[in-house]
């Protein structure tokens, strides 16, 4: 009986995408610096993909100075990402490119902050005696910052991030998906890709979700892979949230 040496299966590997604005390579290499020294135990031997599609001036383009920058920094670049007009550009100095000619865009929706001042009218009362006056409560502090709403679903491949602020998916987050915000992501669907909250070393920042099947649960820099879940089985395909208590990342039953 012969055996079967090879399967072969379809997968969607999670790769940390590297979208390039320009070809400034000092620039580009102290910017990955600062990362990698925000966080980590994420960037740390990371595979990652270059993507040039945001690129407009290819002049003086040079793969091997990306890859030796990345190297340098301890990541793992595989391959570039782009357009189909720009594969040849990479083939051609002996890159591997994936070519991504059709590229799908998330709706994004900007949060918009409403306060609304409520007077209440108070009737008079009659002077209360001082033995029978109540320390008032101290007023609850609210913390107010800008957010991004995402209304559709995050589909595989697809890269989002809110700056300065919370992200807030009303969908799922399909695999191979990766969601970052610089404070908590809230999730309602399942998260089944990556997502990264306080990415700016927010220690207090929080993930979200209606349903845990993640890739990757990472807060200011600390994570959870999916094989590191074991110790919550429980807690897969159920609402959870991660926090940070220390330098351990915890992941807990959302309260009902």
């Amino acid at each position: 009986m012969a055996c079967q040496t090879v399967k072969v299966k379809g997968s969607l590997l999670p790769f940390t995408i590297l979208e390039l604005q320009n070809l400034n390579y000092e620039c580009f290499q102290s910017e990955l610096q600062a990362l990698t020294q925000q966080m980590p135990g994420f960037f740390g031997g990371a595979p990652v993909v270059i993507g040039l599609d945001k690129l407009t001036d290819f002049e003086g383009f040079n793969a091997q100075c990306l890859f030796d920058i990345c190297q340098m920094l301890k990541l793992k670049p595989m391959a570039f990402r782009g357009l189909e007009k720009q594969q040849s550009l990479v083939e051609a100095q002996g890159y591997l490119f994936l070519n991504q000619s059709t590229n799908r865009k998330v709706e994004e929706t900007p949060l918009v902050e409403v306060q609304e001042k409520i007077e209440e009218k108070v009737p008079t009362q009659a002077p209360v005696a001082e033995s029978e006056k109540v320390e008032a409560s101290p007023e609850v502090q609210v913390i107010s910052r800008p957010g991004k709403l995402i209304v559709q679903p995050v589909r595989s491949g697809q890269q989002v991030y809110a700056p300065g602020g919370d992200l807030i998916i009303m969908g799922n987050v399909s695999e191979a998906a990766e969601v970052m915000a610089d404070g908590h992501i809230h999730v309602y669907g399942t998260l089944r890709g990556r997502a990264l909250a306080g990415v700016n070393g927010d220690l207090n920042a929080r993930v979200f979700c209606h349903k845990l099947e993640a890739q990757l649960v990472s807060v200011a820099g600390y994570f959870k892979l999916t094989e590191d879940y074991e110790e919550n089985k429980a807690l897969w395909g159920q609402g959870v949230q991660a926090r940070l208590k220390g330098e351990t990342l915890l992941l807990e039953a959302m309260p009902s």
